[in-house]
């Protein structure tokens, strides 16, 4: 069993289209303790229009009630994940934060020594889609699930995720 988190952080990466070959909207959550992030779930769809944002806010909402922590959504700094961000911002009253990364490759071999520190946990079971993309993410025909979390653990290990405040605040007071 986890131990008790201090926050959420949603990651999240939206595709362009939902035609059959192209990407899914894919999320990914993680428990927040100390210096370590432990997944939480995961989840992917094939949406159009406003569903992505739907989707997305509808798994972080889950995460706040099931673990009854503070929620961050984080997006890769593209265009298409900023406009979803807007929307979930306004929307679902969340906070959203735009992360920069460079490729995925790049991304994940910067993440890589915090995974190999014991940084990053993994639990026993997780969805195998995640898990299959995980270990063919760079030759794979899809790598949402693996966008998804490298947003999130940038945000934790990369660029320096606030420290945690001493009194909890609720969400829909900081809108």
């Amino acid at each position: 069993e986890p131990p008790p988190f201090e926050r959420i952080i949603v990651g999240f990466d939206v595709a362009v289209t939902a035609k059959e070959r192209s990407d899914y909207n894919a999320w990914s959550g993680w428990g927040i303790r100390g210096r370590h992030a432990y997944f939480l779930d995961a989840g992917r769809k094939k949406t159009e229009g406003g569903d992505a944002e739907r989707h997305i806010g509808m798994f972080a909402e889950t995460m706040r009630r099931m673990y009854r922590k503070p929620v961050v959504i984080v997006s890769a700094k593209v265009k298409e994940d900023r406009l979803v961000g807007q929307i979930l911002r306004q929307r679902a009253h969340f906070p959203v934060v735009p992360v920069t990364m460079r490729d995925l490759l790049t991304t994940a071999n910067m993440i890589a020594p915090y995974m190999e520190a014991g940084q990053v946990v993994w639990p026993e079971t997780m969805p195998e889609w995640f898990l299959d993309e995980m270990k063919v993410y760079d030759r794979g025909q899809h790598d949402d699930g693996v966008a998804s979390a490298l947003a999130a653990l940038s945000y934790v290990f990369l660029h320096g995720m606030p420290a945690r405040r001493k009194r909890a605040i609720s969400l829909w007071d900081a809108a």
